[in-house]
């Protein structure tokens, strides 16, 4: 037990470090008991030093943590650091009762498609959550607007038919809102 409260007092100050999160003392051994197999806790002159194996930008803020009740069928999801979007497909039970079935989005939807991921690993696309265009796309109006490959935009939602709404850090040719086909969301990543 006296080595563990070691090793979560240099997780606690590592996950400062790289995403400037704060933790207690209670949150901090949950997350380090929850993610224990994306943490690697060495020695180094006597000093533990935790350093995240998934990246520095995983899920790491504990106001993101959700049950598997908070999600939806539906939903886009991320998962831990993989820069391509889910859709949340099934919401497990029993023996998959804190798993959730995804698929990437634009794959052909069937009984099989996607795979089982644990609760702890998804983040939820949410209003306001920052993204990043990873291929150039064009948006979904008349207007025939490119965002290039690295333009920022933030996330406002879904319109009437399901698109996507985002707001352009910076505006691009004067134009501050753009819409997207939702199936382009494959080409946006969580900043």
């Amino acid at each position: 037990m006296q080595a563990e409260m070691r090793d979560i007092r240099a997780l606690k100050s590592a996950l400062k470090e790289l995403s400037g999160v704060e933790l207690s003392e209670k949150e901090a051994l949950d997350f380090f008991r929850s993610y224990d197999a994306y943490f690697e806790v060495s020695k180094n002159h006597d000093v533990a030093l935790a350093r995240v194996i998934a990246g520095s930008n995983m899920e790491c803020s504990a106001e993101k943590y959700m049950n598997p009740h908070d999600f939806s069928v539906g939903d886009v999801v991320y998962i831990g650091t993989d820069r391509s979007p889910y859709l949340i497909k099934r919401v497990g039970y029993d023996l998959y009762k804190e798993e959730l079935r995804v698929i990437r989005i634009g794959e052909t939807d069937s009984y099989a498609a996607g795979h089982w991921v644990h609760y702890s690993r998804l983040y939820l696309l949410e209003i306001g959550d920052m993204l990043e265009v990873m291929h150039d796309v064009v948006d979904a109006t008349q207007s025939f607007r490119t965002l290039h490959a690295g333009s920022q935009c933030r996330f406002r939602g879904y319109d009437d038919d399901g698109d996507i709404m985002l707001t352009l850090v910076p505006a691009l040719d004067g134009c501050l809102h753009i819409t997207l086909f939702f199936d382009d969301m494959q080409k946006l990543s969580l900043l």
